[in-house]
């Protein structure tokens, strides 16, 4: 499928339960902020054109933002809910309705997003015709999302945790937060959202009543892993991010012939290559580098934007944007 795609990024959390002078979207899973995973994704995902919606850390946010160098920013400066968020990006939902395109919306603190549900779910938002398809996840304990409402497994609307009855409480399939919208439809229900829930609050979920109410296509696209819901409010949560993003890692290398016999103590972040039969003993953390084939690291080596050759050991050291040979002996 060759049509144009958008997407809308939500970052305009303060993340307060973080205890950090940082907006929670810059908040750091494997020394990357959350916000680039989600952009990363939507990027390998064939996205073109991404807007970042900004908040009350928007100096800081904007300014990662311009290292990057490609994605406009809207301001949000009333927080009045996710509605309220796409909203402030007005101009560039105008521009992808010109291009006759669809928009994928998404939050800055989900790093588990991936390509894979990202394009899965356009397919199945483009050969389904609709105007508006969310990706929903199951999960064992639903509390805190909002719930995917169907009657006769007829998608109905999705209603957020406080203003769930008894009922729609138990149901297990929730909202992941990502979105595929045709640009026209998401204008027209932009200008019809009302604040009449317990938030006073302009939900973008209530997009999906308005199609209902219209008759208008909305479909569900339930995603492999519910992981692409995760997010983290406070250290805690960050710290599981992390462990969860450091195992994935550890276990791709794995699979890819590298030798870790003692995992728990390594980390790996995912922009680091290394070769078949390499060893990585505990201690070491590899960023941004490039490790060759049949090579030691480690134990107790941190190595950041490294090129190391076939062969080579390194142990007990640190390496900077440095170059070590093929079948050199570096450390202790």
């Amino acid at each position: 499928m060759d049509n144009k795609k958008y997407a809308v990024i939500l970052a305009a959390g303060d993340g307060k339960r973080m205890k950090s002078d940082k907006p929670k979207v810059l908040a750091e899973v494997l020394f990357q902020p959350m916000l680039r995973w989600v952009l990363d994704a939507v990027k390998h995902a064939g996205v073109d054109n991404t807007a970042v919606i900004v908040g009350a850390h928007k100096e800081q946010v904007t300014a990662y933002l311009d290292t990057l160098g490609e994605y406009p920013a809207f301001e949000q400066k009333e927080r009045l809910g996710t509605g309220h968020a796409v909203m402030q990006a007005k101009p560039f939902i105008e521009k992808a309705q010109a291009d006759n395109a669809d928009i994928l919306v998404a939050c800055g603190d989900a790093p588990f997003i991936d390509a894979d549900t990202i394009t899965g779910s356009y397919e199945y938002h483009k050969n389904s015709g609709n105007d508006v398809t969310v990706v929903s996840a199951i999960v064992d304990n639903p509390t805190g999302y909002g719930r995917i409402i169907k009657e006769n497994d007829t998608f109905k609307a999705i209603v957020e945790q406080k203003d769930c009855d008894s009922e729609q409480a138990k149901v297990r399939e929730i909202n992941s937060g990502i979105y595929w919208f045709e640009a026209a439809f998401l204008l027209d229900a932009l200008n019809k959202l009302g604040t009449d829930n317990t938030q006073g609050e302009y939900y973008l979920t209530d997009t999906v009543a308005i199609a209902v109410a219209e008759q208008r296509p909305a479909g569900i696209y339930r995603a492999e892993s519910p992981d692409v819901i995760l997010g983290a409010n406070s250290r805690r949560e960050l710290a599981r991010l992390n462990e969860i993003a450091r195992r994935r890692v550890i276990d791709q290398q794995l699979d890819r012939g590298v030798n870790i016999p003692f995992p728990d103590s390594v980390v790996i972040c995912p922009d680091t290559v290394i070769g078949r039969d390499t060893t990585v003993l505990p201690g070491c953390i590899l960023r941004r580098s490039r490790i060759g084939e049949g090579c030691q690291i480690g134990p107790y080596t941190m190595l950041t934007g490294c090129e190391v050759g076939e062969g080579a050991c390194v142990e007990q050291s640190t390496g900077e944007e440095s170059r070590v040979a093929g079948g050199a002996r570096i450390g202790p």
